[in-house]
């Protein structure tokens, strides 16, 4: 039965009336307002961050917390401008087009129109892991990277799904050449140079896929079950060093190794990896001192909201949860906790990217209404009005008919 439980990712009994008087929200601080902008170079550990989400809603945070893959959500209150573009997969090289990256913005000094058919302008591809292992060249790495961080300026994107830090534990597995080496030593440390190279222009490296992602067919569905010493000495080890490693180099207060994680599609046992709580939070963030954004895989367990949060996940990639009333989370210490936990992480990080070269005090979002948007906004409207027309025309001729029966009876 409560292997059932686990398989099923249902772990808590949910509260409607805890104590949230310590979890402030929607406060008005005048002209002491903060806005993201502020936060630019705030340390993570900085009370400034609690005072700055305090300006938020708890609705705004649970919508924010739904997304944070390609897609990020705007936060209105403290002027945090989301974005439809944010991340994209890097083991080696960016999966975008320079030109035309930037939309309309063709005014801007390295904005390059988008051209047609075959002749677009692709990111540089790079060697993969695989052959980057091999030179058993650490500088090598770092310099790649960089070169990669580079793209993303162009592209724009500000977070990378990569690189890929699963180990080479099987021949068969589908993607081991996204994966540096069968050696978690190795992994680790040009995980890291990873890390530190695209941090040096901006970008957000997130390894993948956390943790023991030996296959892609049916990954969905795969249970691994290993002792702990097999998981500390071996698949987790890769990222422990990637993770824990502190900066040698001058990059200020950016002294941990890596900012981001995305998870693996597997269970671990009887658990979804996105709410293992043990391994989330337990290891890789109360172990390994780990402050980062960690992001579900394509849309992963988005049954699962509340269970994934509060075990230290932080956003979803690809779709959001959806039909889900969090109305029935909102009174749950641990849930409200989580929610402001997943702000706190996720903006911290974002602020470390190049994304901040965006904003100054006076940012804003701004829609523009395009005529297509009209135009589909209008065809929409004219659809809903045909449909009431047209059902009220059936409607109608239906009782008439029924009329016209009985009146023949």
């Amino acid at each position: 039965a409560d292997m059932v439980k686990y398989l099923n990712g249902k772990l808590y009994e949910y509260s409607t009336n805890d104590d949230l008087s310590s979890m402030l929200w929607d406060q008005d601080l005048g002209e002491n307002a903060l806005t993201f902008a502020d936060m630019l170079g705030v340390a993570y550990d900085d009370p400034k961050w609690d005072t700055f989400i305090s300006q938020m809603s708890l609705d705004e945070a649970i919508t924010f917390a739904q997304l944070g893959g390609r897609t990020v959500n705007s936060i209105e209150s403290v002027k945090f401008i989301g974005s439809k573009s944010f991340t994209e997969n890097g083991p080696f090289g960016l999966y975008s087009y320079i030109d035309g990256a930037l939309g309309e913005e063709t005014d801007c000094p390295w904005a390059i129109p988008q051209q047609e058919g075959d002749n677009r302008f692709y990111c540089t591809g790079f060697p993969n892991p695989v052959v980057v292992a091999s030179t058993f060249n650490l500088e090598l790495a770092h310099e790649e990277a960089r070169m990669i961080g580079n793209d993303a300026l162009f592209t724009p994107r500000y977070v990378l799904w990569g690189p890929g830090m699963n180990t080479h534990r099987t021949p068969y597995s589908g993607r081991n050449v996204e994966y540096y080496s069968e050696d978690p030593l190795v992994t680790g440390l040009f995980g890291l140079e990873f890390a530190m190279g695209a941090l040096e222009k901006g970008v957000i490296a997130a390894p993948k896929h956390l943790a023991f992602n030996d296959q892609d067919q049916n990954r969905k569905g795969i249970a691994p079950f290993l002792t702990e010493q097999r998981a500390r000495e071996n698949e987790l080890r890769a990222f422990q060093v990637a993770f824990e490693a502190v900066s040698y180099n001058e990059l200020g207060s950016h002294e941990k190794g890596m900012l981001g994680c995305m998870t693996s599609f597997s269970k671990l046992g009887a658990l979804e990896m996105n709410i293992y709580a043990d391994l989330l939070t337990g290891i890789v963030r109360n172990e390994w001192g780990f402050n980062g954004y960690i992001v579900s895989d394509m849309g992963d367990d988005t049954d699962l909201p509340a269970e994934c949060w509060i075990a230290g996940m932080t956003g979803y990639d690809g779709s959001a949860p959806r039909n889900v009333d969090y109305n029935q989370y909102k009174g749950d210490i641990r849930f409200v906790s989580a929610v402001r936990d997943v702000a706190h992480r996720n903006l911290w990080v974002y602020a470390q990217s190049h994304y901040m070269n965006a904003y100054n005090k006076s940012a804003h979002l701004v829609e523009l209404n395009t005529w297509w948007r009209s135009a589909y906004k209008a065809a929409i409207g004219v659809t809903a009005a045909l449909s009431v027309v047209f059902t009220g025309l059936y409607a109608t001729a239906i009782i008439l008919n029924n009329k016209k029966k009985e009146e023949e009876a």
